[in-house]
């Protein structure tokens, strides 16, 4: 894994070793660097850390700069800080062979033992991810080796481990968990290697074992040794993921002991499912239901596992009873008790057995309806599952009055039109179709807009077609072909327009209709296969052979339906007398494998029929036995079975055997007299103790050297650093500011203060350690007001100061930096910044008026637009919603190109929406259907559109009427005319015009009213959308004549 590294430079200064002047290219480099590697330009951070090794100098050794890294917890020279951030960028980018060398270039420098520990982790964790895990673990060991007392040794222990698993040699990896277990014994990855050595077993097959290791981690880690809170943040867990008792399926896992536990019990009931030892199984689950009392998550769990078993070995009744008895052992718990009801009634639905599922589902209404909602499961939802179910196992009449309970009870619910629409396919399969055509009526009435509608106008035409009213349907169908668009339902509406002529004797219709089924529909295979059966019974052979070779050749091989085409040709075949050909095509079908069960059957049947027709009789056998012993053969070829018994008994005579004709078969010290020798020693120790790493040892001669009276202005600068850094090691960073603040006022002057000083400030920055960074670029912009770096500093430090919670100082800090730099293209972005600062801390008024000045100041900078979008959310923030509305309104007229304008303009319709203003939300929806097309919502807004139409229409529709029914005929008209002229459109035209019409009649313009309602007649028979204003229309026109012949 890629370490998160905080860098700073601290140079030191002299004529030793260590702190040397620190050139120019190399500092620039370094910190070029690690802002790009922050920034994750992984690319660049490498070219600029090849400068940095590049780097020559006679003044320049290579530890003569200083880095920290690991916040502070590690300090090593530079250039092993380059190769080891260089490694790390080739990681990043997924070069991982670069990587594993640059790691290794890291293991020849030694001035960090750490960082060649760390380095030669990265290098086996490589290995690892290149899934070369000889190499990883040759490496690994090697750490081990080398740095066998550090901590990383467990790691790499645990990372043998899994390498040896995933190379799937279990024995190996089981012997290293083992050694880490018994050697390591307060190792956090002990329980994990234990667990592991269970896992290791099972995974290979070793049941035994497998009990046998968990049953030790069990002894380790026993229930009762584990704490009350254990339990409950265990079980708190548990609850947010469900999934938790899955095995461990990769090394980095971060369960609890007690989670790896409770794992452990169900693994050993795991194993003793794989030995077939059921009862020591189900005495495992039991063992945890009386044992887990605090987890009743876990107790819900092993009931589950166990019912699971139960079905797996003994059947669906015998899983049903756990549930049960769970039901009967938690009776003080009725939450428990329902969850439990839910999975028996689940259980039956999952096996299929959809009658008893939906007779548990309604037991589950009866029985828990007070805890339904804690259970999770809703009573809606209990009785549209009844529903569903027994609509699965085609209990007709139990649908039907099962619908009939749940619309009583949930009249409201999002569920009804699909209820309805069972309901009236259950009076379908009744053939009680009038009652099914009212079902789907009041979907069409009541659910227009719904997903059933169109489902319900198709079960309306499907029920004329089986009620063999082929006329009807034809009417039906050829009503529906002018208006439905969706190519799925269109191929169904020919497939039966088709077979509804086929079945009027209209065979060139038929034909026709069949034809223009598309190869992408369900219906294609029934379509052709019809039309070839057409051509061949009206003797059109030649016509039918050359239509069903031109799909074969059309079609791909693989192509789910030209198995059927290959079937349908041999049919073809056969009829024309072709045996052997019918045969060959016929065994295409039953030779490939991807065909579905039931094809593959029938082409095996008219095969084995064809055999038996041609005297084959020892291949008849084969084919005909292979059917009449397969279970889906019985079942959906019913209807063939004593045909195919027939043909194989006959296939028996046929070899002479008479009995058999009526038989059948699952991852790191010199002195002097002299003071100015005695403070170049001074000196010299400071730097011996740094390369010691002996921090308080830096800290103790340094002070000496920055003390003293003789200590010339190099020895001086190079304490300071030393002390920086040793502070810096220390974790004292209030006395690295307070050294490096004294080094600015006393040595100002030196070029290397500066250095050190504004290195230092950037390291403070790149760490987040804010606090210590502001004092830093406070002093070098008070020290060097003119200097390159000052601008920076400048802005480091507003940010900073917000870092360390300082808003006002923030905010003061980026103004000056605007004031000061006027020109830098930095300040839109500071002043950006300055109201996002205030968005941060919740002060929203301040920040509106910051982000309008963005706008208003900087309007070509890319953060105007963002700035006046965000000025909305201000308002929004502050209640304020009829100004956040104002705000977007501008903000879209203003910036119409943001990519923040549909979402901006979305709101907009939101909030009128919300005020129940449908016109006005209308119309922003309708902004973003013209201009934003590509805008992620668009869909949405569209359908908003459409919707909040038909709303509007109605209301205004419902006013004209009240003025009607108020006998107000003539306002009524007017009102009425002016809903069909705004919204020409709308589903409620048609009841406008009927209406006007009435309004004529109750005026006495009868003969005015009877052209209406005949126009509407003839304008609206074909549409569906009108039928019911259809009727109307007619019945009106009817007793309009009636009163017009008197």
């Amino acid at each position: 894994m890629s370490f998160q590294v905080v860098i700073t430079i601290l140079v030191a200064i002299g004529s030793l070793a260590y702190f040397i002047p620190t050139p120019q290219e190399l500092r620039d480099a370094f910190v070029a660097g690690q802002n790009y590697f922050a920034a994750r330009n992984y690319t660049k951070a490498i070219e600029q850390y090849d400068k940095v090794l590049a780097t020559e100098s006679d003044f320049l050794t290579a530890d003569s700069v200083r880095v920290v890294l690991l916040s502070g917890d590690l300090n090593v020279g530079v250039r092993s800080a380059a190769l080891y951030q260089k490694a790390n960028s080739f990681r990043t980018l997924d070069m991982l062979d670069s990587a594993i060398a640059t790691f290794r270039r890291v293991l020849e420098r030694h001035d960090s033992p750490k960082l060649l520990v760390l380095s030669r982790y990265q290098i086996y964790d490589l290995f690892l991810q290149k899934k070369e895990y000889d190499s990883a673990i040759t490496a690994a060991r090697e750490l081990i080796s080398e740095h066998p007392f550090d901590e990383k040794v467990e790691q790499a222990l645990y990372d043998i481990g899994w390498a040896f698993r995933f190379k799937l040699q279990y024995d190996s990896s089981s012997i290293t968990f083992r050694y880490l277990a018994d050697k390591y014994k307060e190792s956090p990855y002990r329980v994990r290697a234990l667990y592991q050595i269970g896992q290791n077993a099972l995974d290979a097959q070793q049941w035994s074992q497998a009990v046998h290791a968990f049953t030790y981690l069990l002894s380790e880690y026993k229930p009762e040794s584990f704490s009350r809170t254990d339990f409950q943040n265990m079980e708190l867990r548990v609850n947010r993921e469900r999934q938790i008792f899955e095995a461990v399926s990769n090394r980095e896992s971060d369960n609890t002991n007690l989670e790896l536990a409770s794992k452990a019990e169900f693994k050993i009931a795991e194993a003793y499912e794989h030995l077939n030892n059921i009862d020591s199984a189900v005495a495992r689950y039991q063992y945890i239901i009386r044992t887990y009392a605090l987890l009743p998550t876990l107790i819900e769990i092993s009931y589950i596992r166990w019912a699971e078993l139960m079905l797996k070995v003994r059947g669906v009744e015998q899983a049903v009873q756990v549930y049960r008895r769970a039901i009967d052992e938690h009776f003080h718990n009725n939450v428990f008790q329902a969850r439990m009801q839910y999975k028996i009634a689940r259980t039956y639905q999952d096996q299929r057995e959809f009658k008893r599922a939906a007779e548990e589902y309604l037991f589950y209404v009866k029985a828990y309806a007070e805890v339904a909602e804690t259970a999770e499961f809703s009573l809606e939802n209990a009785r549209f599952f009844a529903v569903l179910n027994f609509s699965a196992a085609k209990e007709h009449e139990q649908v039907i009055a099962a619908t009939d309970s749940f619309l009583t009870y949930h009249s409201g619910s999002e569920f009804t039109p699909k209820a309805l629409i069972m309901r009236g396919n259950s009076f379908l399969a009744l053939k009680r179709f009038t009652e099914a055509r009212q079902c789907y009526e009041q979907v069409l009435i009541d659910y227009a807009s719904s997903e059933e509608a169109i489902h319900a106008r198709m079960q309306t035409a499907r029920s004329f077609y089986d009620e063999k009213n082929y006329e009807q349907a034809i009417t039906a169908y050829a009503a529906l072909e002018r208006t439905v668009q969706s190519d799925k339902e269109r191929n169904e509406i020919q497939y039966y327009l088709g077979m509804s002529y086929f079945f009027t004797s209209k065979l060139t219709e038929a034909v026709s209709s069949l034809k223009k089924v598309e190869p992408t529909s369900q219906f294609y295979p029934f379509a052709f296969s019809r039309v070839v059966k057409i051509y061949s019974s009206i003797s059109q052979t030649d016509s039918a052979e050359k239509y069903i070779t031109s799909i074969l050749s059309q079609l791909s091989d693989s192509s789910d339906f030209k198995p059927y085409a290959h079937l349908s040709y041999g049919e073809l075949l056969a009829t024309t007398g072709k045996f052997e050909k019918a045969i060959d095509e016929m065994s295409i079908v039953v030779r490939d494998t991807n065909v579905v069960e039931n094809a593959r059957l029938q082409a095996r049947y008219a095969r084995g029929a064809l055999y038996q027709q041609t005297k084959k009789y020892k291949e008849a056998i084969e084919d005909l036995e292979y059917c009449l012993k397969h279970e889906s053969f019985k079942q959906n070829f019913a209807a063939t079975v004593p045909v195919a018994n027939e043909k194989l008994a006959l296939s028996y005579l046929g070899i002479g055997k008479r009995k058999e004709a009526v038989e059948k078969i699952i991852t790191l010290l010199n002195q002097a007299t002299a003071k100015v020798d005695k403070v170049k020693y001074l000196s010299a120790l400071t730097e011996i103790y740094v390369q010691l790493n002996d921090f308080p040892k830096v800290v103790e001669y340094g002070q000496q050297v920055v003390l003293a009276d003789s200590a010339d202005e190099n020895s001086r600068a190079k304490a300071y650093a030393a002390l920086a850094n040793a502070y810096g090691n220390l974790n004292n960073f209030e006395q690295v500011v307070a050294v490096l603040r004294q080094a600015a006022d006393t040595l100002s002057h030196h070029p290397y203060i500066k250095e050190i000083l504004w290195q230092t400030a950037m390291l403070m920055y790149d760490g987040q350690a804010f606090a210590y960074a502001d004092p830093l670029f406070e002093k070098y912009i008070e020290k060097y007001p003119d200097d390159t770096n000052t601008e920076n500093a400048y802005y480091y430090r507003g940010i900073s100061l917000f870092g360390a919670g300082k808003i006002d100082e923030s905010i003061a800090a980026k103004r000056k930096y605007i004031q000061k730099y006027p020109k830098s293209e930095r300040v839109p972005m500071v002043q950006y910044e300055i109201a996002e600062t205030y968005y941060n801390a919740e002060r929203f008024d301040m920040a509106a008026q910051e982000y309008d000045r963005t706008t208003k100041s900087y309007p070509s900078s890319e953060y105007a637009a963002t700035a006046q979008y965000n000025k909305g959310w201000c308002y929004f923030r502050m209640g304020d919603t009829l100004k956040m509305v104002e705000s977007f309104e501008r903000f879209v007229r203003q910036f119409p190109n943001s990519p923040q304008a549909p979402d901006a303009q979305f709101s907009i319709g939101d909030y009128y929406y919300n005020k129940k203003d449908y016109e006005k939300a209308k119309a922003a929806y309708q902004v973003i259907v013209d201009k934003y097309p590509t805008y992620s919502r668009f869909e949405e807004a569209k359908g908003l559109v459409r919707e909040l139409k038909q709303i509007n229409s109605y209301l205004e529709y419902s006013k004209a009427i009240a003025v009607f029914d108020a006998q107000d005929y003539p306002r009524a008209i007017a009102m009425l005319e002016e809903v069909i002229k705004k919204y020409p459109d709308a589903d409620v035209r048609y009841a406008c015009e009927a209406n006007i019409a009435s309004a004529y009649s109750e005026l006495g313009q009868k003969q005015k009213a009877y052209g209406m309602f005949k126009a509407i007649i003839e304008k609206y028979s074909g549409v569906p959308e009108a039928q019911m204003v259809v009727f109307f229309a007619e019945q009106h026109k009817r007793w309009l004549e009636s009163k017009m012949n008197q």
